[in-house]
């Protein structure tokens, strides 16, 4: 039997708006109770985030707003995903239509596009995959 108890799933948020963040990280942890394998880290624009991916590229998903000053989401996550790590999931979160944005997150490289308000279920699917994707992943390197 192989027991995994220390995998966790590293989180940053992404957004000008400090209010978006802290309903975003409140819907994140109601959703998985709490739980201390889900660290979430605050960004407050894309300069931020790759910053903070700069010194430490640990991380697993990151939910990053559209409209951001310095660098908007979709140059953030093109960059991450070109120049960082193209094994983060980044997702496009925005009050836009998607049917408006297909080709921007397209060509952001964007694994996904959440329309605000955010649908909890949503969030609490793509963290799942992420933390099945993370467990495969450690299971075949042992």
């Amino acid at each position: 039997m192989i027991i995994i108890a220390d995998i966790k799933i590293n989180i940053m948020l992404v957004d000008d708006m400090v209010i978006n963040r802290l309903i975003l990280e409140d819907l994140i942890l109601q959703a998985f109770n709490n739980s201390s394998k889900i660290p979430i880290t605050h960004a407050a624009n894309g300069e931020e985030a790759l910053a903070i991916l700069k010194d430490n590229y640990d991380y697993d998903l990151i939910f990053m707003d559209v409209n951001m000053p310095l660098i908007n989401g979709y140059e953030a996550s093109k960059f991450i995903k070109e120049k960082i790590s193209p094994d983060i999931a980044v997702y496009i979160i925005s009050g836009n239509d998607i049917l408006g944005e297909f080709d921007k997150i397209s060509q952001a490289k964007a694994d996904g596009y959440l329309e605000k308000p955010i649908d909890i279920k949503k969030i609490e699917k793509i963290i799942r995959e992420i933390f099945h994707k993370k467990i495969t992943r450690e299971v075949e390197a042992l």
